[in-house]
């Protein structure tokens, strides 16, 4: 079995406990940024795995949901910024790394549904000029908004609360897929994985403070911060996060990010397949 992991703090709540393990001699787990682990997964490198919630939405009919777990906020969350000089109305190129998939789509519904400039995305060789905007996600955002978040010379828009102050909604982020022929073919050793990954959630759940100082101090990072960091971060697939995602996907094909709305297609909890969730 091929496992992907996040290689941010954020995920640490759900597979921080796995990670930590010795790894049964099956189990491979590749860690790496949300854009790479989507790729994997397209291309049959793994078999489970977190991955972007757009990359899910776009490619659903390859995938099966892990209903236990997913990565939201409803809140500011200081890991998915936009970083600028000047106001959003002025704002038309925006620098991207490309490490994900969701946070860029957000930040393109966020300005049409705000009237503003449609953005034009840049990274490495496409970057001439100054672009009036940076977006940084993960560990980099964190690091980023700990150093300037007292810093008026800058403006941090936080995407997750500015999702939320426009729709209500919480901002859905990651979601951990399977692959649908790897689920078909090898159901024992899938519901072995979702065990481990059910009770690593249950870990991380009664070990968040551990979990906040150590990675505060592989960060670097104040613990305060951390704290609120993860505090407003939500982990447990619940019917309102759902219904959160569902919203996300019908607004980003509204303003044509999404050929179509993803049937969200679960398993059961740790055993056999569920029918579609529509």
């Amino acid at each position: 079995m091929r496992l992907g992991a996040i290689a941010y703090c954020n995920p640490r709540p759900v597979d921080g406990w796995l990670l930590s393990q010795k790894e049964p001699s099956d189990l491979t787990i590749v860690s790496e940024v949300p854009a790479v682990l989507n790729q994997m997964m397209l291309a049959s490198q793994l078999d489970v795995s977190a991955v972007s919630f757009m990359h899910y939405a776009e490619h659903a009919e390859h995938y099966y949901l892990i209903p236990e777990v997913l990565i939201a906020a409803e809140s500011a969350v200081q890991s998915v910024l936009l970083i600028h000089d000047k106001p959003l109305e002025s704002i038309k190129t925006i620098e991207f790394s490309g490490e994900g998939r969701t946070t860029p789509g957000l930040c393109e519904m966020l300005f049409a549904m705000s009237r503003l400039n449609k953005p034009l995305f840049l990274s490495g060789p496409d970057i001439r000029n100054k672009p009036d905007a940076k977006l940084i996600i993960g560990d980099e955002a964190l690091r980023f908004f700990a150093a300037h978040h007292s810093d008026s010379s800058v403006y941090i828009t936080d995407l997750a609360e500015y999702w939320h102050r426009l729709t209500g909604k919480s901002a859905v982020f990651a979601v951990w897929a399977v692959r649908k022929v790897f689920a078909e073919q090898q159901p024992s050793k899938l519901a072995a994985l979702q065990d481990l990954l059910y009770n690593s959630r249950q870990w991380g759940s009664l070990n968040l403070q551990r979990i906040i100082h150590e990675s505060a101090e592989s960060l670097n990072m104040p613990i305060p911060i951390m704290e609120e960091y993860f505090t407003n971060l939500r982990y447990d697939f619940s019917e309102d996060l759902l219904e959160s995602a569902k919203y996300f996907a019908l607004t980003a094909q509204k303003f044509g990010l999404l050929k179509k709305l993803p049937d969200f297609h679960f398993m059961k909890t740790r055993f056999g397949i569920t029918g579609d969730v529509k």
